[in-house]
């Protein structure tokens, strides 16, 4: 079989290492694989294309802040990945974040539907069926299930200058279902739920929750001792943005005692004044250095308010760190009382829940926490190559 990948990153960011895995496990059982990718750090694999240089990169992503047009540039980019697409001919593409500043959808959709191409669609986020932003829920929206229109998220990625989401929302609904061939992954049950309620419910969709390797030996998980009078909060994220949610980091702060403190990994956007016992260190590529960050802290805080199914709560577990988040996209299908503590983000009452939680329940809980084998990560890949040869097996 032939596959190809489409995806905005390849193995850097939480989307980019998963579609990493995917490829070279397809690769490794006998598929013939390309990944087209449009941003970061070219990749040297030979089944790796980088489609998109800086100069197109920073004009689509001008021009889409100017005229709230993500996913409409990039036009001559497109058209290259298309030809490269017919060279290569694949019996099944597999899409995953197609927002980036780095294609053209509808380019990119018109070529699917001329050659009537098997399209599997990976949903890290709701950009594919919103007029603008990629996680409603961020701004406890719901238009996407009937029409956008004075999007409340336009500010934020991918920012724009004007309001066009009523229009974007339209467009992307007449190209998106006209496609005969396509089909839905989604990382969580939650993301399958919107989809459902989305103008792209009539397409068949399973769901197949990501996995991460877990090779961290319980006796051994933890590179500091924890007689130390410390407790280490450990905060992650690319960039600390309004869904991020960093206003509660810094609240958190201000109610810790001098024996505790918070590790901020991560941009920072915007000017804020943190609190004396945060402690930034800005953002890390280096994976083994992110390891020991969560091997040697002693809770991990993910505050997002609007998520899918984020891979900070499994590199978290799987080295062995328990998990305190909102409950917001796929969390809770996640987090559980053994591994963390899961809360509303509006409950007036959650920075007491969070204390009790660091003073109480952590010390009692830190020394088995470990992953759930169904998040591994060599189930992940063997559910989606199962489903790509399903897919396959469709007479449609």
């Amino acid at each position: 079989m032939k596959i190809a990948f489409i995806n905005s990153f390849y193995h850097s960011g939480s989307t980019g290492d998963l579609v990493f895995e995917l490829a070279q496990y397809c690769r490794q059982q006998g598929h013939e694989v390309r990944v087209f990718y449009g941003r970061g750090q070219k990749v040297d694999k030979q089944e790796a294309i980088k489609i998109e240089g800086i100069t197109s990169l920073l004009w689509h992503k001008t021009m889409a802040f100017l005229f709230d047009k993500e996913g409409a540039y990039s036009r001559l980019t497109t058209k290259r990945l298309v030809n490269e697409l017919k060279v290569f001919h694949p019996d099944v593409v597999n899409i995953h974040n197609l927002h980036g500043h780095y294609l053209s959808y509808s380019l990119l959709f018109a070529y699917f539907q001329e050659e009537k191409i098997k399209v599997i669609w990976t949903l890290h986020d709701s950009w594919a069926f919103t007029g603008h932003c990629p996680f409603p829920d961020t701004y406890q929206c719901a238009k996407y299930k009937t029409a956008c229109y004075q999007c409340p998220g336009r500010r934020d990625y991918p920012a724009s200058f004007i309001d066009r989401s009523k229009r974007n929302y339209l467009l992307k609904k007449q190209i998106f279902t006209r496609a005969l061939r396509l089909h839905f992954i989604c990382p969580s049950n939650y993301m399958q739920g919107q989809l459902k309620s989305s103008f792209l419910s009539a397409y068949p969709s399973s769901v197949i929750h990501n996995g991460i390797s877990s090779q961290v030996p319980l006796l051994h998980k933890k590179e500091v001792s924890f007689e130390k009078p410390i407790t280490t909060i450990l905060a992650i994220a690319n960039v600390w943005d309004f869904r991020k949610n960093i206003k509660d980091i810094n609240h958190l702060a201000s109610l810790l005692n001098a024996d505790q403190e918070i590790i901020l990994v991560g941009k920072i956007k915007g000017n804020i004044n943190l609190d004396r016992r945060v402690k930034t260190i800005g953002f890390i590529a280096d994976k083994e250095e992110i390891k020991h960050l969560y091997r040697s802290s002693s809770v991990v805080f993910n505050p997002s308010i609007g998520d899918n199914f984020p891979s900070i709560n499994l590199e978290a577990l799987a080295n062995g760190t328990p998990i305190i988040a909102y409950d917001v996209g796929g969390n809770r299908e996640i987090i559980n009382k053994n591994n963390g503590l899961l809360l509303q983000s509006g409950d007036p009452l959650r920075f007491e829940k969070i204390l009790a939680f660091i003073n109480n329940r952590l010390f009692a809980m830190r020394d088995h926490v470990s992953l759930d084998t169904k998040f591994d990560i060599d189930g992940f890949r063997k559910n989606y190559l199962a489903y790509f040869n399903q897919v396959m097996e469709e007479k449609i």
